[in-house]
């Protein structure tokens, strides 16, 4: 086996491919958020913003009802399997003069770099 200092320099500049969100070292998100309450029944649609590292994230977002609501929450991502990330985390809701303690867990589908879905299932209480 031949040792080629030149060869084997040029080769390790080059980054491996990344090929599931675990990958990259940080991310953030900029979306489009709906939530659908079971309870009222009402829908209602938001910007949202979310960093996450490999092991931890939030998202802070702006719902768009009467009145208007922010929400802010953290992330845990206990693990991943490919593509499919899911998390658990904790987050409040403002509804102005309300607010509301949440609980969610939730699953976030890398479909083709960069584009990603998210799905959540969260239990809130005022």
């Amino acid at each position: 086996m031949r040792n080629d200092p030149e060869v084997g320099a040029a080769t390790a500049a080059v980054p491996p491919p990344i090929d599931s969100a675990s990958d990259e070292p940080a991310h953030f998100v900029i979306g489009l958020r709906s939530d659908f309450d079971a309870l009222s029944p009402a829908f209602t649609f938001g910007p949202t913003f979310q960093a996450s590292t490999r092991w931890f994230g939030g998202a802070l977002s702006l719902l768009l009802t009467s009145p208007v609501a922010f929400r802010a929450e953290a992330r845990v991502h206990p693990f991943q399997l490919g593509p499919v990330r899911p998390w658990l985390g904790v987050g409040a809701t403002v509804f102005v003069p309300a607010v509301g303690l949440r609980g969610v867990a939730g699953v976030e589908l890398l479909l083709i770099r960069p584009l990603r879905l998210g799905v959540d299932f969260a239990v809130e209480a005022t």
